[in-house]
């Protein structure tokens, strides 16, 4: 889950069990990645890099 806002977005997502990310657009403030050091949270620039990743990292579960 990609978001804007490092608490409710990034945060909430982590919390919830699923991978979150920060995009810094919108909400995002100079910094706000410094608050998710050892979240595990991904942190990219744009929504193109937030897709890119979710590209590049899916891996569908096996039934």
């Amino acid at each position: 889950m990609f978001g804007d806002d490092y608490v409710s977005d990034t945060l909430g997502a982590i919390r919830a069990g699923l991978q979150g990310g920060l995009v810094k657009t919108g909400k995002y403030r100079s910094g706000d990645e410094n608050r998710l050091v050892c979240s595990g949270a991904i942190i990219v620039n744009n929504i193109t890099e937030a897709a890119d990743w979710c590209l590049s990292n899916y891996q569908p579960k096996s039934h």
